[in-house]
């Protein structure tokens, strides 16, 4: 009796966890920069059930058959889930005040990294004449935190990052550098524009889980 309830505890929890990973999925588009730290939970929750299942194969040989057809679905969906992508670095800006800077589009978000790296002055400057380890990383941490949603089109929204910040950077040469009131106002009006210029392929947004990646 104790291997019964054993064997009914496991499929209730097995599918309790096949549905929570159907509801998760089917909500992949709206959560998708969550989705890293949710494979690590499911992986996580479906060892353990491949674990009970092998206690009770080798407890119970007359279920074994069925038992060992079980795990090997449950292996075949974790094969499924994505990989978690390499860590990343976060040695210029720490990884919390990061996630507080990644909000809406890509191009936004680009602004607010471009603004906390770099001094007023250096933030006049083209891309290519500063500090090169810094816009490299910049570039790395926008492709590394909106990897789901940008895909594919790595070149091409590195391509608009880089266009909107030179755009910046030679309107800010057009002002002078001590007029903060216009360095100030300049700053509202960027914001503005990010909503309002649309240079967002596809709408690449913040799809806005939490990382985000630990919480």
């Amino acid at each position: 009796i104790s291997v019964l309830n054993a064997v009914r505890e496991m499929r209730d929890a097995m599918t309790t966890q096949f549905r929570v990973v159907d509801e998760r999925l089917n909500d992949l588009g709206n959560r998708i920069v969550n989705l890293e730290d949710l494979a690590d939970e499911i992986a996580d929750g479906l060892e353990q059930q491949g674990n009970k299942i092998g206690e009770v194969a080798t407890a119970t040989p007359s279920i074994s058959t069925n038992s060992l057809k079980a795990a090997k679905a449950v292996e075949k969906l974790a094969e499924r889930l994505p990989l978690p992508p390499p860590s990343f670095s976060y040695k210029f800006i720490k990884e919390e005040r990061v996630r507080v800077l990644d909000k809406d589009s890509f191009l936004s978000f680009a602004n607010r990294l471009d603004r906390e790296l770099f001094t007023p002055y250096q933030r006049r400057l083209p891309l290519n004449e500063r500090d090169q380890e810094k816009v490299q990383w910049m570039t790395e941490c926008l492709l590394y935190r909106r990897r789901f949603s940008v895909k594919g089109e790595k070149k091409t929204m590195e391509a608009s990052m880089r266009k909107r910040l030179n755009n910046y950077a030679q309107k800010r040469r057009k002002v002078p550098l001590g007029e903060d009131a216009v360095e100030e106002e300049e700053v509202i009006r960027e914001e503005e524009v990010m909503g309002e210029e649309g240079e967002r392929p596809k709408d690449i947004g913040r799809e806005h889980e939490e990382d985000e990646e630990g919480e």
